[in-house]
């Protein structure tokens, strides 16, 4: 493989996909036609400089020269990227899923070459959804710095995120091992978050609390246990992401935004839950807040910027489903530039009036006919 080449055209695409962000930003209309033409030069300069995603749509007897539209790229299901290395320029830098599916021992890699387009994207997506009313917020992260955990991209964007968008008046509250900050620091310090919550309820300031679902309703846990409620002020907010599963009590979503409004004060409306996959760059956020501060009816479905599209297809055929009607979902990245385009979930969901709506995952981690095997990639 001619690394110039691929670092070259690498930065050609980088370009193309910035100019899109910004001019979806300043909402010009009638991007389709654009992010298809960007989207075939992506998979056409993925399998040139892939060998892994060249050999997987050879086997499916498609190249890019018959490819007129982005719908028509076959989705790689997201098991190949526990199974192989799937880059156009070979680095050394990964983002590492979490292991739920398969364990630990059997983690898949999101290899990128840069992470200048991710970080852009991620503040402009954010901000549009978590923060459409504020310039800069005061930040409490419920978890570790980045710095501490180099494979988690969830903890790359919640730093970003808060460093750019809190105007320096951000914490991050942990335990401490031997005065080090690792991977192994352990649990969070919710004794001294609930300490500079008690400040800014105090001093009547909004805050913005990042965090998995899972901290987020420990900290609600540990002030039932005080037998304690704060006050924050209003326009407070939080962003969580991910579920309850494997805590000592599971919580539907209901229940977890009432235990948000009765502990913190925060009203679900004020409730913003973060969609994202380690294999994505782009990242989905429920609308409602979006929709709430734009004096429209709240809904909770899942919306992103431009850049990140959607696709629910049949598990049997690989055809596109309706809308309203469930399937398996897919996603098309035009972040992904060295990685991979189109990616295929285990998440059943369905796409409704222009918002995606997730059901569950899929029991059959095959899928049929669509299914890929380690040795359709090596």
């Amino acid at each position: 493989m001619n690394v110039y080449e691929a670092v070259t055209e690498y930065n050609r695409l980088k370009d193309r996909v910035n100019n899109f962000i910004n001019i979806t930003n300043k909402n010009i209309p009638n991007n389709d036609e654009l992010f298809n033409e960007i989207a075939i030069e992506i998979f056409a300069y993925q399998y040139k400089f892939c060998q892994f995603y060249r050999k997987f749509y050879d086997w499916k007897g498609i190249s890019p020269n018959e490819i007129k539209n982005y719908e028509d790229i076959p989705p790689i299901p997201v098991s190949a990227l526990k199974e192989a290395k799937l880059t156009t320029i070979d680095t050394n830098n990964y983002f590492l899923t979490s292991g739920t599916t398969r364990g630990k021992d059997k983690r898949g890699k999101h290899y990128y070459h840069d992470l200048s387009l991710y970080s852009n994207a991620s503040i402009l997506t954010f901000k549009n959804y978590v923060m459409p009313d504020f310039e800069y917020m005061n930040t409490i992260v419920l978890g570790l710095p980045f710095s501490a955990m180099k494979t988690s991209s969830l903890y790359y964007m919640l730093d970003i995120v808060s460093y750019r968008l809190s105007n320096g008046k951000f914490h991050y509250f942990y335990e401490e091992s031997d005065n080090q900050i690792t991977e192994n620091s352990g649990n969070i310090n919710y004794e001294n978050a609930v300490e500079v919550l008690k400040y800014y309820s105090d001093i009547k300031e909004p805050v913005l609390i990042l965090g998995t679902t899972a901290a987020i309703v420990n900290l609600c846990d540990i002030l039932k246990q005080k037998k304690s409620h704060l006050k924050l002020p209003i326009e407070s907010r939080i962003m969580d992401t991910g579920g309850v599963k494997g805590m000592d009590i599971e919580y539907g979503r209901n229940e977890v935004t009432q235990l948000y409004e009765r502990y913190l004060n925060i009203k679900p409306v004020y409730v913003v839950n973060e969609y994202g996959m380690t294999e994505l760059f782009s990242q989905y956020y429920t609308g409602n807040l979006f929709d709430y501060k734009n004096d429209r009816n709240a809904d909770y479905g899942l919306d992103s910027s431009p850049w990140l599209k959607c696709q629910v297809i049949n598990p049997n055929d690989g055809s596109k489903v309706k809308d309203s009607e469930q399937g398996i979902i897919c996603h098309i990245d035009l972040l992904n530039i060295s990685s991979v385009l189109s990616i295929m979930t285990e998440d059943i969901g369905q796409f409704k009036n222009g918002r995606l709506y997730l059901e569950g995952r899929s029991p059959d981690s095959d899928l049929r006919g669509c299914s890929l095997t380690v040795l359709d990639l090596k």
